[in-house]
């Protein structure tokens, strides 16, 4: 509806004040209202006078057409810093206006009075009948909110209708495709062997060709075998008869004449035994189509459905929990078919000999940021598959010469250490260690170079400038640790950086050979950390014990309360928090790295104790909390509860005989002189 149309309606006048309720203090609009009919269209018109009965704006609503609008008739400052011009227009709903602009509705029933005229239009406006006490302006609310929920749900299907659309022009797979898959793709055929000998042999089932053999020798689990039938090289299975893998697959096609579309697909494989015959099932489910573009901003969109093929996959732009994987394989068919108009010409060509190596990457970052790294292609094409996904994956490009025009000088190595990081397929780490031997002159056996590419290794946390060793020597000392250690890798670098920081401290040559490549690293390490903690330990029990000094002063009190012993075993009372802080330590629980149980025994809350048996009195074995004859915890180490039977036992009449105690506590109030206060003298033990 056009808004010169609703112009041409003529402003109510405002009614005389017999025609108003009485109002109440929030009020602060009146509302005179017409119901016309403009181009076959229902029309409400609200006209908002203010209290000093000047002109606000005026409000329409049309049902029919299903729109509302408001024009301001005077400058209008609303909250949150909103102000509105003479004749300005704007689409802000009617409860809007009478909470002053602010869009977190509530109580705005009272804040508008009506005149009988406005109550009489806005009923026949109406469609629907008006509930019971339901006042004027939760009816045009309704009517307001109806309309808005109807124009999102509008909105909501023309846009599947245009995904729709443009989902419908992306060309499907064809049956290359799964040939492809058959052959490149699916990791591993299998062949499920029974391990029970029948009168011809061992039956065995290959996924491969999907026939049945017999075997004279006794097949074994994860070991591989020919089958008789097809003689393909299989792995056999003998203690399951399904294997379900996982594959990411990217397809890049052109959409239009300059938009290209990559879609991610997800391969589900499933080899298994279905009626005494080998199977395999291939289920393919696209889950993510990306519509690119010569500069313009990629459009994504997301499949609805998680386990849902090309023809019955629905699409929106709300992710919907699905992640884009970073590890894809690329269908090397249809790349060939996108033009220099859709993408550069050398990234379609990086993309396609990636493709036909059946490389694995990241493909999608590759594509992202092509414009910022073109020289991935002379490391693609150059088959430093495993470096170009590190250097554009993680973004490190400090071990390389972006600038070059050669791919040796790219790499900062010569001819022959390419040539080597090549066969190995290195990565950043193997770059590093070869950079470094070029640096240095002095060459790194190809068993460390390996070491470092498989694992990773970053031979900038190996402290080669502090213990001044070579690269071979280091890894050669760090290879030796981990198979004496049984460790990670991660886990070695940190013990080693650690046990070097400690020896520094403890005055140490780093140089020393007994030092920088000790055989006993882990157990020296271990030594220095507990040297460290005992002295922080030290310190911590000297400033406690000044905290809680009370410990120390009731010592002997306590002795007479809580101290007891038997013929196996005896409980301890702690002399100062020093002591409970040990105990902490050895026992590996709480008691003494809390400041709480320490506070409670200071203040005469709770009290902690330790048992003991007699054979090893300072040997920690329980740690207790006690509340008189109460025990509210006990532990022994690492929070465990160790023959808790017989424990239970000690500690019953351990509780009785402090019951005793306290029963044969007197207390003698004596009666002095009214102007003298009463004593009370407590005997304990006696």
């Amino acid at each position: 509806m056009k808004k010169s149309s609703l112009l041409q309606i003529p402003v109510t006048a405002l009614s005389s004040e017999t025609d108003f309720q009485s109002t109440s203090k929030e009020t602060w609009l009146l509302i005179e209202a017409q119901c016309v009919t403009i181009e076959g269209n229902k029309v409400l018109a609200l006209d908002i006078y203010e209290k000093d009965k000047s002109l606000l704006c005026r409000h329409f609503v049309s049902e029919e057409a299903g729109a509302y609008f408001t024009i301001f008739k005077k400058k209008t400052d609303f909250l949150y810093q909103k102000t509105y011009r003479k004749d300005q227009w704007s689409t802000q709903q009617y409860e809007t206006i009478l909470n002053r602009g602010d869009t977190y509705f509530c109580c705005s029933g009272n804040k508008a009075q009506y005149s009988k005229k406005a109550d009489k239009a806005i009923k026949n406006f109406k469609k629907k009948k008006l509930y019971i006490n339901q006042s004027s302006t939760y009816a045009i609310t309704e009517i307001e909110r109806d309309i808005a929920s109807e124009k999102r749900l509008q909105a909501k299907e023309r846009k599947a209708e245009r995904i729709a659309r443009l989902m419908e022009q992306v060309t499907p797979l064809d049956s290359p495709f799964y040939d492809w898959i058959k052959e490149k793709v699916v990791p591993n055929r299998y062949i499920f062997a029974e391990t029970r000998p029948l009168k011809r042999g061992y039956r065995c089932r290959c996924v491969a060709c999907g026939n049945t053999y017999f075997s004279k020798e006794k097949p074994k689990h994860n070991t591989a075998m020919e089958c008789k039938k097809c003689y393909m090289v299989a792995l056999v299975k003998t203690r399951v008869n399904c294997i379900t893998e996982k594959k990411n697959i990217l397809v890049a096609q052109p959409y239009d004449e300059t938009t290209w579309v990559v879609r991610h697909f997800r391969l589900d494989v499933h080899q298994y035994i279905a009626f005494k015959k080998p199977v395999m099932t291939l289920l393919v489910y696209e889950r993510v189509r990306m519509f690119l573009s010569p500069n313009k901003q990629a459009k994504i969109y997301y499949g609805i459905y998680c386990n849902a093929d090309e023809t019955k996959q629905t699409w929106g732009t709300q992710k919907g929990g699905i992640l884009i994987d970073k590890s894809f394989m690329m269908y090397p068919n249809r790349i060939a078919e996108i033009t220099t108009k859709q993408a550069k010409i050398n990234m379609i060509r990086t993309l396609q000999y990636a493709s036909n190596q059946n490389i694995e990457m990241d493909y999608n970052e590759l594509i992202r940021r092509w414009e910022y790294m073109p020289y991935i292609e002379y490391l693609i094409k150059g088959r430093y598959f495993r470096l170009a996904n590190e250097v554009f994956t993680w973004g490190n490009r400090d071990y390389i010469d972006i600038n070059a025009e050669h791919l040796n000088n790219l790499l900062k190595l010569d001819f022959q250490r390419a040539s080597r990081l090549r066969e190995i397929d290195g990565g950043i780490e193997a770059l590093k260690l070869l950079q470094e031997e070029k640096e240095s002159g002095k060459k790194v056996s190809q068993d460390n170079l390996l070491f470092v590419n498989e694992n990773k290794v970053n031979i900038e946390l190996l402290e080669q400038e502090q213990t001044k060793l070579s690269s071979n020597q280091a890894l050669n000392y760090a290879k030796r640790q981990l198979e004496k250690n049984k460790m990670a890798v991660s886990t070695f670098l940190t013990y080693y950086k650690d046990y070097l920081s400690m020896a520094a401290e403890q005055g140490m040559d780093l140089t020393d050979d007994i030092v920088r490549r000790n055989p006993r690293m882990i157990e020296f390490h271990n030594r220095y950390l507990e040297e460290k903690n005992r002295e922080a330990d030290e310190k911590r029990k000297t400033s406690m014990r000044k905290k809680f000094s009370n410990i120390e002063k009731d010592y002997v009190s306590n002795c007479k309360r809580f101290a007891w012993e038997n013929d196996d075993y005896q409980i301890m009372v702690p002399r100062n928090a020093g002591e409970i802080i040990e105990e902490g330590r050895q026992q590996h629980h709480c008691v003494g790295a809390s400041d709480i149980y320490m506070d409670r025994m200071n203040r005469g809350e709770s009290y902690i104790l330790f048992l003991r048996r007699k054979e090893s009195p300072n040997l920690p074995y329980y740690t207790l909390e006690v509340k008189k004859d109460k025990i509210l915890q006990k532990y022994a180490a690492y929070d465990r509860q160790p023959d808790i039977k017989e424990v239970n036992k000690v500690l019953a009449e351990w509780s009785l005989e402090v019951k005793k105690r306290e029963k044969k506590t007197k207390v003698q109030v004596m009666t002095q002189q009214p102007s003298q206060p009463v004593r009370l003298l407590v005997a304990a033990g006696q």
